[in-house]
């Protein structure tokens, strides 16, 4: 009789709970700021400077349909605050923040 049949444990049980326990470990806090944009000349680096002291994981720009999308990770700052920030720069609008 093997530990597994002792135990009465399947090899899929435990794949199925390394799968589970990875997925946990790698979950990450981030949230997104979406924002409608009008004017996109020099757009990216007004933003960029704008975020630079942030954990960006993802700057956006969809041209068709004028929207940036900024992905921050973590959750050690004000993300009122960073969407007020992102209001003021020329040509972006409607700024919505959501987190996980």
């Amino acid at each position: 009789m093997s530990l597994l049949e002792a135990d009465q444990v399947t090899v899929e049980e435990v794949t199925e709970q390394v799968a589970v326990q990875r997925a946990v470990a790698v979950q990450r806090v981030v949230t997104v700021f979406t924002a409608r944009v009008v004017e996109v000349d020099g757009l990216l680096a007004r933003v960029a400077v704008l975020l630079n002291p942030y954990d960006v994981r993802e700057l956006a720009l969809s041209l068709d349909q004028g929207e940036l999308r900024i992905v921050v990770e973590g959750n050690g700052f004000d993300a009122g605050r960073v969407a007020a920030r992102l209001d003021k720069v020329i040509g972006v609008l409607e700024v919505v923040v959501s987190s996980n």
